[in-house]
C-alpha cells in the first residue's frame, strides 16, 4: 500500500507498507522478499525550482529470520545550470546476518545482509551533468564515518539516441565488511508505445560465479484504470 499527498504546492509527502508472506516465492521480484514487513516515508520540502530539502525513514523486519533493519536520512539538493549536485546525511543500524542458501530461512539471492553494516553514520554526495542535450554523467560517493565499512563510490552515463531510446552504463565500487566488490550494469531502454518500455540489461559482479553475472529482458508498461487511477505492468526473464 502506498499514499501520496502535496498538502501544499511546495510540500510533497509520500508513505508505503508492505508485507510479503514466509512462503512468498519469485526469484525476479527482486524488491520483495519472502516474509518481509516494510514500511517507509519520504518527504519533500521545495523552496524554489533550484533548490529542494528532503528525508526518508525506512523500517524492515525480516519475520523468517528475526532480523530488523532501520534507516533514516536528510538532505539537500541544489540545481544550477546543467548540474545539480546532492548532499544527504543518513545514519543506519541492523540487527543484519548472512543467511546461507542451505538454510530454510534463505533469502538467497536476494540477500544484502553483507551489505549493510550493524551501524552507519554516512554522508552521501551526488553529481549530476548535462554533458550535452543527449548525454549526461553522474558521480556519486557514500562515505561511513564510523568505520571504512560501507563505502560505495559510483559513476555513470546516459546516452539518449533518439526520443524513444536511451543507453545507460553503471559502475559501482564497494568496500564492505571484509571484502571490496565492483558492479557494472549496462542497458538500453526501447520506448515501444506510449506507455510501454522495453529493456535488455547486463549485470555483472567481479569475484563472483556465474549467477552473479546476468542478462535481464523485460517490458514495464503503465496504464490508465479510470480517471485519476493508474496501473502498472512488468515483465522481466
Amino acid at each position: 500500500l502506498e499514499i501520496e499527498s502535496q498538502p501544499f504546492g511546495r510540500l510533497s509527502i509520500k508513505a508505503g507498507y508492505r508485507d510479503v508472506g514466509i512462503n512468498f516465492g519469485n526469484l525476479s521480484a527482486v524488491d520483495a522478499m519472502r516474509g518481509m514487513e516494510r514500511y517507509a516515508g519520504d518527504v519533500s520540502y521545495r523552496f524554489s525550482d533550484t533548490l529542494r530539502l528532503a528525508g526518508r525513514y525506512l523500517h524492515e523486519n525480516d519475520t523468517l529470520n528475526d532480523i530488523r533493519h532501520e534507516a533514516g536520512s536528510i538532505g539537500i539538493e541544489k540545481k544550477r545550470g546543467k548540474s545539480s549536485l546532492l548532499l544527504e546525511a543518513y545514519h543506519e543500524t541492523a540487527s543484519d546476518k548472512y543467511v546461507a542458501p542451505t538454510d530454510p530461512g534463505s533469502r538467497y539471492p536476494l540477500d544484502i545482509a553483507r551489505d549493510i553494516p550493524e551501524e552507519s553514520t554516512a554522508l552521501r554526495l551526488r553529481l549530476t551533468h548535462a554533458v550535452t542535450g543527449d548525454l549526461s554523467v553522474h558521480l556519486e560517493h557514500r562515505q561511513n564515518l564510523l568505520s571504512a565499512d560501507d563505502t560505495v563510490s559510483q559513476a555513470g552515463l546516459e546516452y539518449r539516441v533518439d526520443k524513444n531510446r536511451k543507453l545507460y552504463l553503471r559502475q559501482e565500487y564497494g568496500q564492505y565488511e571484509g571484502r571490496n566488490e565492483t558492479r557494472t550494469a549496462l542497458g538500453i531502454e526501447s520506448r515501444i508505445f506510449r506507455d510501454t518500455v522495453a529493456f535488455n540489461e547486463y549485470r555483472m559482479s567481479d569475484g563472483a560465479d556465474g549467477e552473479r553475472n546476468r542478462q535481464a529482458i523485460g517490458l514495464r508498461n503503465t496504464f490508465l484504470l479510470w480517471p485519476g487511477a493508474t496501473g502498472n505492468f512488468s515483465v522481466e526473464n
